[in-house]
Formats: structure tokens, sequence, C-alpha cells
């Protein structure tokens, strides 16, 4: 159960920051650093490099499902103690798809507008960052922290020789 308390907290500044920064920065157009970063408000309706524009209809009841898939499966199938490293990256992915999925709600788009001046690259935000850093940091769980279950002496499968043998 703490541990599903700080995923939660984990979303909850994700989505405080989010928030906050949208809020801040809707209607702006600024250098921040000359010719590698600024701010620069854009509206997305669609996922991330605006793919399917105007989708709305299916991203709010995925971001619904998979931001309570996380919650029901964490809560009630996998209660088992993992690396903070697996915690943290679900805190980021939660708190990443429900900012996004607040913009789309209550205002029909995402509010973006972070942007990389040195390259060619989409406007983003802070819950683009978060699932991000999420799907990076639940990589890094698989790949490198996850150890699987050890069966127990006893519990392999055993061969079973059949009855009949060929001559």
């Amino acid at each position: 159960m703490f541990y599903l308390l700080a995923v939660l907290l984990t979303a909850g500044v994700v989505i405080l920051i989010d928030m906050l920064s949208k809020a801040f920065t809707d209607g702006v157009f600024v250098s921040v650093i000359p010719g590698v970063a600024g701010i620069f408000s854009a509206h997305n309706t669609g996922a991330g490099w605006s793919v399917l524009a105007g989708a709305m209809w299916l991203f709010i009841p995925l971001a619904i499902v998979f931001s309570i898939g996380i919650i029901v499966f964490e809560l009630f199938f996998n209660n088992k103690l993992k690396n903070s490293v697996y915690w943290l990256s679900l805190g980021f992915l939660l708190g990443g798809i429900l900012g996004n999925c607040i913009d789309r709600i209550a205002f029909g788009h995402v509010r973006d507008f972070i942007h990389l001046e040195f390259m060619n690259f989409p406007i983003f935000n802070v819950a683009d960052i978060a699932l991000t850093v999420g799907c990076i940091l639940l990589a890094i769980y698989v790949i490198f922290l996850y150890e699987p279950k050890k069966k127990k002496l006893g519990e392999e499968k055993q061969f079973v020789k059949p009855k009949w043998k060929f001559k």
C-alpha cells in the first residue's frame, strides 16, 4: 500500500508541475536561450507529433483506462516489493497520462510549450517529459533490475517418460 501511495504522490507532483507550467506559459512566445530552447505556446489535438489529430474520442478513454489499470493492477495483483525505480516509473507514467488527459478534457487539446530551437523537434510539455522519463525508468527496471522469481528446489517441471517404447 505504501508503494501505491508513492506512485500516486509522484503522479500528483507531476500533474501539479505540469498544470502550473502550462498555466504560466499559455500564449507565451519567447526564446529563453537563443538558438537552443524557448517557450512557444502551441495546442495539440493529437498524440505525440500530432499523430491522430482530433481523435479525442480515442485519447481520453485510453488515458482513463490506462490510469485505472495501473492503479488496480498495483493495488490488487502486483503488491510485491519491487525496486523504487519501478514505482517511480509508474508515478511518472501516471502523472504524464493524467496531465495530458486533464488538458484534453478541460480544453479540447493539449497545451505544449517547450521548443527546442537547435533541432527540428515537436513542441512538448512537462507531462510529455514525465511520460518519456517513466518509459526510460521502466525499461531500466526491466532490463537491469528485474529479477524473476526463482523456483524452489523440486518445483521444476519433470519430464514424464512415456509408458510405451519404440522397438
